[in-house]
């Protein structure tokens, strides 16, 4: 959100210097101004489509690395979860489990679960337990 408040203060600063109304703007920095949101829709198909299935993500903090990158365009993500998932799995420990999140998710590979306590849990995740809070739940559960 940084990088946004950053974008935006730019903006209003070239706007004033320049003392230009919004209209005067280039149609870039207009866009900027309208779309900008600090509570953006998690269930927006269109930023799904245009953003991260695109992998177009320059900007977006913990999303705009070359690997991530790839791996957003593979996965196709159309949910919050998915990203949840991916930004989790992105680091040195479970990195080598992408292949096998991406591959559930698109139906290459089956999902297993060793219980039901676990399949009502890990669902949505295909099978994954990825996030330190879950595994502390998973705990807390079982």
């Amino acid at each position: 959100m940084r990088n946004l408040s950053v974008i935006k203060n730019c903006i209003k600063i070239i706007q004033k210097k320049y003392k230009k109304e919004e209209k005067e703007l280039p149609r870039m920095f207009s866009f900027f101004l309208e779309t900008m949101s600090f509570e953006p829709p998690i269930t927006d198909e269109e930023t799904f489509k245009k953003v991260f299935q695109a992998g177009d993500t320059t900007g977006i903090f913990q999303f705009e690395s070359d690997g991530m990158r790839m791996f957003l365009v593979k996965l196709q993500a159309d949910r919050i979860d998915d990203l949840v998932a991916m930004n989790a799995l992105y680091r040195p420990g479970p990195m080598e489990f992408i292949p096998n999140y991406i591959a559930r998710k698109r139906g290459d590979e089956p999902v297993t679960y060793m219980s039901q306590e676990l399949r009502d849990m890990l669902t949505k995740k295909y099978s994954a337990d990825v996030a330190e809070e879950e595994n502390k739940k998973l705990i807390e559960d079982l």
